[in-house]
């Protein structure tokens, strides 16, 4: 198949985003997949999307962003890019004494390196610009995680 076939369709965008859950704590790592066969230029190698400036892909909670963002494909001619991000948290005292015990912090460029500051009761938005003008997105919830006698 030549590249020519593979170019990404403007009209008939096709490149779902998933995540391994739809609801994250604020310290979980999220795995992402995006399926797009129409990226996979190399079928004897390890292609990537994302980190190219014209076609990102983006990962955001409300403040805070990492992006271009590289997913690796994850087999070569699988057309499926794959990537994680641990979410780092927010400044917190967990033990009381008064010190905060988290390290919040937002770095990283892909596809295993993110490290993204979240929010108690967040949302992580996923994008990725398929071709120019065409942007999509997936969101997630990130809540607030309760343990017996201890409130995070």
């Amino acid at each position: 198949m030549s590249f020519a076939e593979n170019t990404p369709d403007y009209y008939k965008p096709y490149a779902p985003i998933y995540t391994d859950k739809q609801v994250y704590t604020w310290t979980d790592k999220v795995h992402i997949t995006i399926v797009s066969p129409a990226w996979n230029e190399n079928i004897h190698a390890i292609d990537s999307i994302g980190d190219d400036r014209y076609h990102q892909v983006k990962i955001s909670t409300a403040s805070n962003s990492l992006g271009p963002y590289r997913l690796t494909e994850t087999s070569p001619n699988s057309g499926t890019f794959a990537g994680e991000v641990t979410l780092t948290g927010f400044s917190h005292d967990v033990d009381g004494d008064g010190v905060s015990d988290t390290t919040p912090r937002t770095s990283g460029n892909g596809p295993t390196s993110g490290l993204l500051e979240a929010k108690r009761d967040d949302g992580i938005t996923i994008s990725f610009e398929f071709a120019d003008g065409v942007v999509l997105t997936k969101s997630v919830k990130i809540k607030l995680e309760r343990r017996r006698n201890c409130v995070f």
